[in-house]
C-alpha cells in the first residue's frame, strides 16, 4: 500500500478517529468514511480501535502504529470496551455533543502552520464521562460544535468546525478550578499507576468512576438526587465527594448505607423496602443489575443491608432472597413474640443485648443478634409480674408485695438488678412457694369458729404476716386448714393462740435484754442491733405475753460464745490504751483483717484468738512504744467506775446548794466608796442584784419545765447584766 503525501503528524493522545477525519480533510476530502474506502480502510472499525486497521492507517500515513494503539478505545461484543488495559463500558463514554477544552484547541492552531481545522485534534481522555476537567488547563471540558449525530459520531473535525472560529471568546467564559479527587485518581490509574484505594483499584474502572459519582451525588442532594438533568460541575462536585466516601473502602460504604437507614425517619420505615430507605442508589443499583461488573458493588451491598436491617426468611434485597434472619430489631421482635416494644427493649438493654449508644434510637434502628434475642425471650416467656402472681396465688396485689418484701418471692436476677425494669418472677418459683405454703394444710369443708385467715390471725396474734408463713411452711403449727371454697392463699386458716404459744418467750430464764448486752460489751445499741439483724449473734424476738408488745433477748450462752469467739477493736483500744483508729490501722499492716467488719455493724469485730496471739500483741505493743500517740490519736483511756462518779456528783451538789444558801443571805448594802449624786436619807436604798450563780441556773433548767411564750422571754431577762435600782 502506498503512502499519502503530504503527510499530516500525529498528535500525542489523538483518537484514530481524529487522525483520520484531519488527515481526509488534509487531502481534500470531507467524508473520512470515502478516505477509508478510497484505501481500503473501514473508518467505523479505526474508531473502534480494531488493531488491523489501525496499523494499515499507520502504514498509509507513515506514523508509528504504537501510538494509535495506545490512544485507541477497542470495544469487542465478549469483553466490552478497553482503554490502556483498562475495562470500560459504552455508558462510560460521553454521549452528545463534543467536549473539549477550549484552551487546547487554541493552543494547537496557534502551534501549528495549518489551518484550524487540519490543526485542531481531538483527545481519547475527552471522550470519557467521568472526566470533567481538563489536567492541563484546569478548564471545564465544554460541549461545541455540532450534535454528534449516527453519521458522523465518530468526526472530531466536522463537529467542532463551526466552532473553531470563536474559540477565544469561549475559553474567556469558563473560570479554572482544580482537578476533583476522583478525576485525579482516575488519570492516574489511567498511566498505571494504583495503590491509592485498593478497593476501588479492585473494580473495573467505569464501576469505580460511576460508583463514585452516584455516591457523592446522594450525600449531596439526598436519597432522592435526581441523576437526569444534572449538570456536569455538579456531577464534578459529586465525583469528588464520592471518592472520600468509598475511597477508605468498604466501611466507607456501610456507613454511607447505616447513614441513609437511620436518617430515615417516618414511622413506616420499619417495614419500609430498599427502594424507598436507600433511594437513587438502590435504584441505580437494580437498574445495572444486568451489568455483571457491577456484581462485587451489589454483594458488598447486600452485605451492609443485612448488617443494618433486619431482614427476615424470604425478604428480597437487590434480587437476592434471604434464606435465613440473621437480625432482629425491637419491632420485628415484637412482632414475632407478640411481646410489648417497650419491655423488650429494657430487657435487652438490661442483657446488653442491645448497644448503649443506641439508647435513644427508634425502635426499628435498634438491631441485635436474631438467636440471641430470641433464646432471652424465651428464658423470660414464663415469667411473672406481681398482679400475675396475685391472681396464681389467690391474694391481693398488696399481699403479693408483701410476699416479694419478704423474700418469699424472689425476682429473676437481671429483673432485681436492672434499673427502671419492673421484677418479674419465674412461674417454677411461685408454684413451689405455692406448694410449700399448702403441704402442711388440710382441707377442711367447715371452717372453725378459732380458725381465719393469715391476716386476721397476724393482726389477733400480734405478729408480721411473714412470720405466720415461715411457721406454715416448717410445719411448726398444730392446726392447718385449707378451706375446700377457695384457692391458694387466701384457703389457708390457722389458729391465732397456736401462733402465740409457738412464739412464746423461751423458758430459757437467762435471757438478756438489749441494753444489757451493750452495756456487758460497752458498744454502742445500734451495733448490737446490726449484729442481730446480721445474724452474727443469736436473738429470740417474739411478744411479750404481759404486754403484747415486742421484744429481743439473747441467750446468755450464745452471749458467751461471742465473746469467746470475738474480739471489738474498742476492747483491744481499751486494752492497750490507744484509739480504735489506731488498733485497725496497725492490725492491718501485720495482715489481719476484721472478720465482722465496721461497714456491717459500725464497728469492726477481729477473732479473738488471732490478735490475742503473744507475738500479735507484742508487736502491737511496740509499734505503740515506738510511733508517736498522734499516729494514732487520743488514747482511750478506761471509763471511770459507775459507783465513784455518782458519789462525786452528789458531793458537787450539795456543794452548790451551800454556796446558794449563803447568797441568798447577803444583805442589800451599799458599797463604802460608792458616792451619791444626792444626800442620802434614811429612806433611800441602794439594792445591788448580783449576777446569778451558775450551779443555781442549772438546777433549775433541769428541775422546771420549758416554758413557751411570755416565761421564755422572762428567763430570757435574768441574763441581763448587773445593774443599780434606786428608790427614794
Amino acid at each position: 500500500m502506498s503512502v499519502l503525501w503530504p503527510h499530516l503528524p500525529y498528535q500525542p493522545g489523538e483518537t484514530p478517529a481524529s487522525f483520520m477525519g484531519r488527515l481526509a480533510v488534509r487531502h481534500g476530502i470531507d467524508d473520512p468514511k470515502l478516505l477509508g474506502q478510497m484505501l481500503g480502510i473501514d473508518f467505523r472499525a479505526v474508531a473502534r480501535g480494531q488493531p488491523r486497521h489501525l496499523e494499515a492507517l499507520a502504514r498509509v500515513a507513515d506514523v508509528d502504529a504504537s501510538g494509535l494503539l495506545q490512544n485507541a478505545v477497542r470495544f469487542d461484543r465478549q469483553r466490552g470496551g478497553t482503554y490502556r488495559r483498562e475495562k470500560l463500558a459504552a455508558s462510560a463514554l460521553h454521549r452528545g455533543y463534543r467536549r473539549v477544552c477550549l484552551r487546547c484547541l487554541i493552543e494547537d492552531t496557534e502551534a501549528s502552520e495549518l489551518p484550524a481545522s487540519w490543526a485542531a485534534y481531538g483527545r481519547t481522555l475527552w471522550m470519557l464521562a467521568a472526566i470533567r476537567t481538563c489536567p492541563v488547563h484546569r478548564l471545564p471540558l465544554v460541549e461545541v460544535g455540532l450534535p454528534a449525530e449516527r453519521s458522523i459520531v465518530h468526526e472530531f473535525t466536522r463537529c467542532v468546525a463551526p466552532a473553531l472560529r470563536d474559540l477565544e471568546h469561549l475559553a474567556l467564559s469558563h473560570d479554572p478550578r482544580p482537578l476533583s479527587d476522583l478525576e485525579t485518581y482516575l488519570i492516574r490509574r489511567l498511566d498505571g499507576s494504583s495503590g491509592q484505594a485498593p478497593w476501588l483499584d479492585s473494580l473495573d474502572w467505569h464501576v469505580a468512576a460511576k460508583l463514585c459519582e452516584i455516591v457523592g451525588l446522594v450525600s449531596l442532594d439526598g436519597r432522592r438526587a435526581k441523576i437526569r438533568g444534572c449538570p456536569e460541575s455538579h456531577w464534578q462536585a459529586a465525583g469528588h465527594a464520592g471518592f472520600a466516601i468509598v475511597s477508605v473502602g468498604p466501611d466507607g460504604l456501610h456507613a454511607f448505607m447505616d447513614d441513609l437507614y437511620r436518617t430515615y425517619r417516618p414511622h413506616t420505615s420499619a417495614l419500609a423496602h430498599g427502594r424507598k430507605l436507600f433511594g437513587t442508589f438502590y435504584e441505580w443499583l437494580t437498574s445495572a443489575g444486568r451489568q455483571s461488573d457491577f456484581e462485587p458493588v451489589r454483594i458488598l451491598v447486600r452485605r451492609s443491608i443485612a448488617r443494618i436491617m433486619p431482614l427476615g426468611a424470604g425478604d428480597k434485597i437487590l434480587g437476592s432472597t434471604i434464606e435465613v434472619r440473621k437480625l432482629h430489631s425491637i419491632r420485628t421482635l415484637s412482632i414475632a413474640t407478640g411481646r410489648d416494644p417497650r419491655r423488650l427493649r429494657k430487657i435487652l438493654f438490661a442483657v446488653r443485648l442491645a448497644a448503649a449508644e443506641q439508647h435513644d434510637d427508634w425502635d426499628h434502628h435498634i438491631v441485635f443478634d436474631a438467636a440471641t434475642a430470641e433464646r432471652v425471650v424465651a428464658k423470660y416467656s414464663d415469667a411473672l409480674t406481681l398482679p400475675n402472681i396475685a391472681t396464681l396465688l389467690g391474694c391481693s396485689l398488696v399481699q403479693a408485695k408483701r410476699l416479694a418484701a419478704a423474700g418469699f418471692l424472689r425476682p429473676i436476677p437481671l429483673f432485681a438488678d436492672a434499673p427502671g425494669l419492673a421484677p418479674v418472677y419465674a412461674r417454677a418459683g411461685i408454684v413451689a412457694f405455692l406448694d410449700a405454703l399448702l403441704h402442711h394444710a388440710v382441707p377442711v369443708d367447715t371452717v372453725l369458729d378459732h380458725m381465719c385467715p393469715l391476716t386476721d390471725a397476724a393482726r389477733r396474734a400480734n405478729c408480721a404476716v411473714k412470720t405466720i408463713i415461715q411457721l406454715v411452711i416448717r410445719g411448726e403449727l398444730p392446726t392447718i386448714h385449707l378451706d375446700r371454697r377457695k384457692a391458694g392463699y387466701a384457703a389457708l386458716l390457722v389458729a391465732p393462740r397456736e401462733i402465740a404459744a409457738a412464739l412464746a418467750q423461751p423458758d430459757d430464764v437467762d435471757l438478756l435484754k438489749l441494753r444489757q448486752v451493750e452495756k456487758i460489751l460497752r458498744v454502742n445499741g445500734k451495733v448490737i442491733s446490726r449484729l442481730v439483724r446480721a445474724q452474727v449473734m443469736p436473738a429470740w424476738s417474739g411478744v411479750r405475753s404481759s404486754t403484747r408488745r415486742r421484744i429481743t433477748l439473747v441467750p446468755r450462752r450464745d452471749l458467751d460464745a461471742f465473746r469467746a469467739r470475738y474480739i471489738s477493736a474498742s476492747e483491744l483500744a481499751r486494752a492497750n490504751a490507744t484509739s480504735c483508729r489506731g488498733v485497725v490501722w496497725y492490725l492491718k499492716e501485720l495482715g489481719i483483717e476484721p472478720e465482722i467488719g465496721r461497714a456491717q455493724c459500725g464497728v469492726s469485730f477481729y477473732l479473738r484468738d488471732t490478735v490475742l496471739e503473744p507475738s500479735v500483741q507484742d508487736r502491737l505493743a511496740g509499734a505503740l512504744r515506738d510511733r508517736p500517740r498522734s499516729r494514732f490519736g487520743r488514747a482511750n483511756t478506761p471509763e471511770p467506775d459507775p459507783a465513784t462518779t455518782q458519789r462525786q456528783h452528789k458531793l458537787e451538789i450539795g456543794s452548790g446548794s451551800a454556796r446558794r444558801s449563803e447568797r441568798s443571805r447577803a444583805v442589800h448594802r451599799v458599797p463604802a466608796n460608792r458616792k451619791l449624786s444626792q444626800p442620802s436619807t434614811s429612806r433611800d436604798l441602794i439594792h445591788t442584784v448580783d449576777q446569778p450563780d451558775p450551779d443555781l441556773a442549772l438546777l433549775k433548767a433541769q428541775n422546771q419545765p420549758r416554758a413557751e411564750g411570755a416565761d421564755r422571754n422572762r428567763d430570757q431577762s435574768t441574763k441581763r447584766p448587773q445593774r443599780e435600782i434606786g428608790r427614794t
